[in-house]
């Protein structure tokens, strides 16, 4: 459209705002016989001006037309409002007709004026949408039948067929019942093949898997993977969390963003932010998770691959029942034969960035605090704890799969309450093999109630520089001795 001088818009817009008595749905009979509905706006000896349904002015002259015929006039309320304008463009007129289209009884006037500003302003989005009009390839239609029907026509002339839901060329449509996977729809509209739609996107192709442009890096790093483990490998990250899996991208993803939530749940819950020394540690080291089939697959990793893959101070624990697995710090390696396979990612995770925070120079970071932080990691992001820690040798099968039963913290509270002594002196002495189920329980709850009640000791304790044993660690942050503590726990339980 020819854009219109301020000069020659002006006069249009007098022309069709101010049209004295104008009539609503008059009409203009052709001599060819076709009619034209709308709003007359001028008449002179030798042409009539009229806006059609469409808002578009037409000026048709008198030797082609047969009769002309009047409609109603804008109601007396409209026409004062008009005359009260002092907005002299479109969405001034805008502004009268949606005001009219707050009364029913000013309906058609609304649209008549909804029509005038068209005239104006020919894809005024709002005139449009109260008339009811449809947009469709660029062209404006009436309403949606009619739009449908245009849009058909007009796609027929140009080779398409319509299938599945959706335009396709002629000769492509055979392709799409063959393989209706391989085409995407646009818009609802236009089929096109997926693989075009993807490449122009950003993504790449992996394992029958589009990766989107934000992680297409990982591929090669997934496609290495695979060659040395001779299998399938998928990939995904999430903020610092890295995994591969033997199974899908769709599980690699839903562990990688369970993964990235122990991060942040970690960082926040333990104020990590806080302490400047420790701050990297909210997105560094990359922590991995790899996901495998069986013992064979992770025997084999842990043998011979470890140290390509960041595991070099790994152990291998596969001589136990209930611990195969692999991992070092920030990295873990698991089957996915464990019930609890998936509870074991998380709860690592949790218990090894508690080790990476805790500042020691030949001190063990308390094996009781890595288990407590796992399993509040577990509750946090997946309901409950379902790892053991204890050594399940000095206990029978039995004690063992029902210590696996889910527990929250309000089930870890109530086997707390259960245990006859509590003790935190004991439970700092402990390793890793000397915890028990008990302890597992407690330990848990203790640190909860530290964090509520002992918070900014807690946090000092854990990341102050070293100072002694142990013990006198303990003594130097906190104002209490240990066992009055432990006589505070027990209230508070």
């Amino acid at each position: 459209m020819k854009k219109l001088t301020p000069t020659k818009l002006a006069v249009l817009f007098l022309l069709v705002a101010f049209v004295p008595m104008s009539h609503a749905q008059d009409s203009v009979r052709l001599l060819n016989g076709k009619k034209i509905r709308g709003e007359i706006t001028k008449e002179s000896p030798k042409a009539v001006k009229i806006i059609d349904r469409m808002g578009k002015l037409i000026v048709i002259q008198r030797d082609q037309i047969k009769k002309v015929r009047k409609g109603r006039p804008l109601k007396k309320k409209t026409r004062a409002k008009l005359a009260a304008l002092t907005d002299k463009t479109a969405q001034g007129l805008w502004e009268v007709a949606a005001w009219c289209s707050e009364s029913k009884a000013l309906k058609r006037d609304s649209q008549r004026l909804a029509r005038r500003v068209l005239v104006l302003e020919p894809d005024h989005a709002q005139a449009r949408k109260l008339l009811g009009h449809v947009k469709q390839l660029g062209v404006w239609y009436e309403d949606a039948e009619k739009a449908q029907a245009g849009v058909s026509a007009k796609m027929e002339k140009d080779g398409y067929v319509f299938a599945n839901g959706g335009w396709i060329q002629a000769e492509r449509a055979g392709d799409l019942a063959a393989k209706p996977d391989d085409w995407l729809l646009i818009d609802n509209f236009k089929w096109r093949p997926l693989a075009d739609v993807m490449w122009e996107r950003g993504f790449e192709k992996h394992l029958d898997t589009w990766y989107p442009k934000d992680q297409k890096h990982l591929i090669p790093k997934a496609k290495s993977f695979g060659k040395v483990m001779d299998c399938k490998i998928h990939i995904a990250q999430v903020g610092s969390s890295l995994v591969y899996t033997v199974d899908s991208r769709e599980d690699a993803l839903e562990l990688a963003t369970t993964l990235d939530k122990v991060r942040k749940w970690f960082c926040k819950t333990f104020e990590v932010s806080t302490h400047g020394r420790f701050r990297k540690l909210e997105t560094k080291p990359m922590n991995t998770a790899i996901v495998l089939n069986d013992m064979d697959q992770l025997i084999e990793f842990g043998t011979k691959k470890q140290n390509a893959y960041g595991l070099s101070e790994a152990r291998m624990k596969y001589e136990r029942k209930n611990k195969q697995t692999l991992w070092r710090p920030l990295g873990h390696a698991h089957i996915k034969s464990d019930t609890i396979w998936k509870n074991q990612f998380p709860s690592q995770l949790g218990g090894n960035m508690m080790a990476y925070y805790f500042v020691r120079e030949d001190i063990d970071l308390p094996a009781w605090m890595w288990v407590a932080s796992a399993h509040l990691a577990e509750v946090a992001v997946m309901g409950s704890a379902r790892v053991p820690y204890f050594a399940p040798s000095k206990y029978d099968q039995k004690r063992v799969e029902e210590s696996r039963a889910p527990r929250n913290l309000s089930d870890a509270r109530d086997a707390a309450k259960g245990v006859s002594s509590i003790s935190l002196r004991a439970l700092m002495g402990k390793t890793y093999n000397g915890l028990t189920a008990e302890d597992d329980a407690v330990g848990m709850v203790y640190m909860t109630f530290l964090l509520e009640v002992y918070k900014p000791q807690l946090l000092k304790f854990i990341t102050a520089r070293p100072c002694g044993s142990l013990f006198q660690r303990f003594k130097k942050f906190f104002p209490k001795s240990l066992e009055e503590i432990d006589g505070e726990f027990k209230a508070w339980l």
